[in-house]
């Protein structure tokens, strides 16, 4: 019989050996992807890129070499890998395209990606990859500003695939979409009321100009009549002189009340007040035209006194 001692030894020995043997007896392939599946994927592809290419295991070590060089953001390793696989066994995962979508998607390759998204998308019957497509699709019709159409993809992968991993992710996106679109028009009411305002400023300019020059044109006038003695205005009976004192100040009622209006068009538009200069030099010139009318009025009155007393 064996001691203790001895037995102790012999299943140290045993389990030793075991061990040894399970692990010399686990192929490149299956290393490698149990190091996959923990997350170490530098050491996965280093692994599996042990498996030679006569191996009945190479179309696999193919296959996870490429996602483990996707999940390390390795793109164009990554699609080169999927590429040589699909070349050299076309058919032989017929996911390919999905990944193959996913990696143009990283790569920014939006266009081409939503193309292969669709097609692949529109086949599969697999709801968890028909989903997981449909959102990258979605993703790609996002990047490129697509907004309304990507709304309706992600809307139908709520709709029929509440139970999919890309749900939540869906409802996200849809939420930023809103946002998006929100904030365009707001965008679009600003730029609206911008060129409104430019267009109040430059309509508050031209009637400005044309207050100067109808200010000119009756200071002008008030300068002739004033130094004006022919008998032709002596000769003026009392009703044209009310008749051209009242035209007169009938256009400064028009000109205070457009100035009025350009005032409170551009302060609606602008959000902001007229600048007080503007206000100040506008009254400053109607107080003027004012005088210069209440003038050209005494000097009437003198003129039909005058000629009236000379009967």
């Amino acid at each position: 019989m064996m001691s203790m001692k001895q037995k102790a030894l012999f299943l140290l020995f045993f389990g030793v050996s075991v061990s040894v043997f399970s692990q010399s007896a686990e192929t490149a392939l299956q290393r490698g992807l149990r190091l996959y599946g923990k997350g170490s994927f530098a050491e996965a592809v280093s692994e599996l890129r042990n498996v030679d290419p006569g191996n009945a295991d190479y179309p696999d070590a193919l296959y996870w070499t490429g996602l483990s060089r996707l999940s390390l953001g390795n793109y164009r390793n990554a699609l080169e890998t999927l590429d040589t696989l699909e070349s050299l066994y076309p058919g032989r995962k017929p996911e390919l395209p999905y990944h193959r979508g996913r990696i143009l998607y990283y790569l920014g390759d939006y266009e081409e990606a939503l193309i292969v998204l669709s097609d692949y998308s529109a086949g599969e019957t697999n709801k968890t990859l028909k989903a997981a497509s449909l959102y990258w699709a979605g993703e790609c019709l996002y990047a490129l500003r697509q907004f309304d159409t990507a709304e309706t993809v992600f809307a139908g992968i709520v709709e029929k695939y509440p139970d999919s991993s890309k749900y939540q992710a869906a409802l996200y996106r849809m939420e930023l979409i809103k946002q998006k679109k929100i904030e365009a028009e707001l965008l679009s009411i600003l730029n609206w009321t911008h060129e409104e305002s430019l267009r109040a400023q430059e309509e508050y300019r031209r009637r400005e100009k044309d207050y100067d020059l109808t200010i000119l044109a009756y200071q002008k006038r008030i300068a002739e009549l004033q130094g004006d003695t022919t008998v032709s205005d002596l000769e003026l009976s009392n009703e044209e002189y009310r008749n051209r004192i009242i035209a007169a100040e009938q256009k400064i009622s028009t000109l205070e009340s457009s100035l009025m209006e350009a005032n409170t068009a551009l302060s609606e538009q602008s959000g902001e007040p007229v600048p007080s200069y503007t206000d100040r030099d506008t009254a400053l010139r109607l107080l003027s035209l004012k005088n210069d009318i209440l003038a050209l009025q005494n000097v009437i009155n003198e003129r039909l006194y005058s000629a009236e007393a000379g009967k």
